[in-house]
Order: C-alpha cells, then structure tokens, then sequence
C-alpha cells in the first residue's frame, strides 16, 4: 500500500473514535507507521489529508455522475457511501476549519455539476451559475445537518426533496 494511503487508513480509523479538529499529526504519522516529515512531504496538514480520505470515497461516484449516471442515482450511491462511512462523515463535519469537510464537500459538489451540465450543453455562467452555487451550498448545509442528525431521513425522501428544491431553470437537466 502507498504512503498515501496508508496515511488516509490511519486519519480514518482515528476518527472512528474522535473528531478531526482534535487529531494531531504526529498521531496520524504513528499510526500510519511514518515519520512526522513523511507526513508533511505528501500532505500540508490534516486537513489536505482529510480531503484526500474524501475523495477517494466519493470521486468515483462524481465522476460516473459526470459522464453518463443518472443523477438522482449518483445521490443514492453518495447516500449510501456516507451511511458506511457514517462517524468519519460526522468527525470531519464537526471541523470549525476553514478547510474541514464543509468547504471540500461545496467544491467537490459544485464542480460535479458544472462538468454535470456541460456534458449537456450547458453552460456555468451567468444566472445558471449563481442558481448552482446558492444550491451547491444549502445542499451541502443540508447534507451536513442530516449527516449531525443521525441520517434520520430515508435517502429516498432525501433525493425526492433534493429534486424537488432544484431552481426551475436547472430541473431539465437533473434527473
């Protein structure tokens, strides 16, 4: 196994038991069976490494979501990845950092529909834009507080909501 990864194992398992604002690297690097300096020669700090722990879950599923994947099953697949991955989910969402999950999830999210929409011939300017970015940012609010709530409400209401709420404009393009 790479570096890296064995980095994003260690970073996950310790957030099994705690909350990512309260891990410290040298606790990473010891359990990952690297040195400090190993660390910080493939991440910037926790939170870059916490990014990658998200990608890796999730970018396989924004990017079938990019290409050909039907988006209503792209959020059933996201729902359920983040159902397995339930406390690193919640440990990361707790972050108070400008750079914990909340920030990532919105650039993930957005990008994905961006390249979403330009694989239809739309393009990310103008009104569009500002429709995708005001509801990137309530539905990565809304992950968040579902997510802190215990994923109380059943995925398929989650994503019949989802479409519901979609601007007007942008429902022919989300299915």
């Amino acid at each position: 196994m790479d570096t890296k990864n064995k980095l994003a194992d260690a970073l996950e398992q310790l957030m099994e038991t705690k909350p990512l604002d309260s891990i410290f690297v040298t606790e990473i690097a010891r359990k990952a069976q690297v040195s400090k300096q190993t660390f910080y020669h493939h991440f910037e700090d926790k939170y870059a490494l916490m990014e990658f722990c998200y990608e890796r879950m999730a970018i396989p599923t924004f990017e079938k979501m990019n290409k050909y994947y039907p988006f209503s099953e792209g959020c059933r697949d996201l729902y359920k990845l983040y159902h397995n991955k339930e406390t690193f989910m919640r440990n990361a969402f707790s972050s108070k950092d400008v750079n914990g999950l909340t920030e990532v999830m919105f650039r993930h999210v957005r990008q994905t529909y961006r390249h979403y929409l330009a694989a239809q011939g739309v393009k990310d300017t103008g009104d569009i834009a500002f429709m995708l970015d005001l509801f990137t940012y309530g539905a990565t609010i809304l992950t968040k507080k579902w997510i802190e709530r215990g994923m109380d409400t059943p995925d398929d209401e989650l994503i019949r909501l989802w479409l519901k709420s979609l601007p007007a404009p942008l429902v022919p393009y989300f299915k």
